[in-house]
């Protein structure tokens, strides 16, 4: 777009808004929650990383502040089926510059550098700021020498791991789409209500008590994925005629939903 036209645009943007009785709709921003499963017990994080080999999550600091922050950097690799590892390290400063915001971590004792050896990166372009993406985008984590990038699904309602695979849901509002990524390398999952292609039909089900959100695809074949989130965790269960083939809860998950405030 030419300077001239970018003027008009804004000229004419500003005499719509002044016009009385003249409503403009809002863009609709999301929300995004991230939770991580330590021994039984959900908590929020600050970021997770679905990585190639392992799922990463850094705990949420207790307070905001300028100084580095203690935190828990938990890591589950992927060929252990979801073991555990806990580490302490310390969370801040963010430097922030030209789209992307890296945010320093260093380990628990020692003086965080100007030049930090480990970081999570977030994006200041694409995130939950702008109503184009329904996730903020996560990664890479960098811990040393290492470098880990992290899966990144911008329209989805839910991501997900469980210590077998990813679990991701989109939700357009008018139907839901059911994306399985297995750790062992076995073929996914992909279910769309509107395709008979991949033999599904989709259906969803919202319950609030207190929060819960469930989503349903069964096929034809009588199998039946239930993707369930609550205040108190999340889960994928597998039926077949109604039998429980398996139960998987989520080890870090994100879920986005509308913000509860619009601008």
């Amino acid at each position: 777009m030419h300077r001239a036209q970018a003027g008009s645009m804004k000229l004419l943007s500003a005499l719509l808004l002044g016009l009385p009785g003249l409503a403009l709709a809002a863009p609709v921003h999301s929300e995004m929650q991230s939770y991580a499963n330590v021994n039984g017990r959900v908590q929020p994080v600050f970021a997770w990383c679905d990585a190639p080999d392992r799922v990463l999550a850094v705990t949420q600091p207790t307070k905001v502040a300028m100084t580095p922050q203690p935190v828990t950097l938990l890591t589950w690799p992927k060929a252990k089926t979801g073991q555990l590892q806990r580490a302490s390290w310390q969370l801040g400063p963010n430097d922030a510059g030209a789209g992307n915001v890296y945010v320093a971590l260093t380990p628990a004792g020692q003086m965080a550098a100007q030049t930090p050896a480990s970081y999570v990166h977030l994006s200041n372009v694409q995130n939950v700021n702008d109503p184009a993406y329904r996730m903020t985008k996560v990664g890479p984590f960098k811990l040393g020498n290492r470098i880990y990038d992290c899966r990144y699904e911008p329209q989805a309602t839910f991501v997900g791991t469980t210590a077998n695979r990813t679990v991701t849901v989109w939700d357009s509002g008018k139907r839901t789409t059911y994306g399985t990524q297995n750790f062992n390398g076995t073929r996914g999952v992909l279910l769309r209500g509107d395709q008979t292609a991949y033999g599904a039909t989709t259906r969803e089900s919202s319950r609030v008590t207190g929060f819960q959100r469930v989503y349903l695809w069964t096929t034809p074949d009588g199998y039946t994925y239930r993707v369930e989130m609550t205040e108190s965790g999340a889960s994928v269960t597998v039926l077949k005629n109604g039998k429980v083939l398996r139960r998987e809860p989520f080890l870090a998950y994100s879920v986005s939903l509308p913000a509860k405030e619009q601008p």
